[in-house]
């Protein structure tokens, strides 16, 4: 996965947003409705890149949904079983397994978050 690749994908999703918001309010419904599904889809996707370092070839919203939402549970395992043994290795060694994370939202999930 590359930073680029992934910022390309979130520009992209934002490009699609701006314009169906355009056209909706020009009265082009169902080109706005297109316009949101493909933001849905990059956005989706970018959070797949994040968290995996890769992303399924689909369309379809529903299949990119699990995909990341079995991401989000594997991290969520990890996050758990540093917290129950207080060891921060667990993470690193966990890691290789997962692909690149978000690691905001996952120091979240430990509670290693300054606050």
């Amino acid at each position: 996965m590359s930073f680029e690749e992934a910022e390309l994908l979130r520009l992209r999703a934002e490009t699609f947003l701006r314009n169906a918001e355009r056209l909706y309010a020009e009265g082009e419904y169902d080109l706005a409705a297109f316009g949101v599904e493909q933001y849905c889809q990059l956005m989706l996707k970018y959070k797949l890149l994040l968290k995996t370092g890769a992303y399924p070839r689909t369309h379809s919203l529903i299949r990119l949904v699990r995909e990341l939402a079995k991401a989000a549970e594997g991290i969520k395992e990890v996050a758990e079983e540093a917290k129950k043994t207080g060891e921060r290795k667990v993470v690193l060694i966990s890691f290789s397994g997962h692909g690149l994370l978000d690691m905001a939202n996952f120091a979240d999930v430990l509670g290693f978050a300054k606050g």
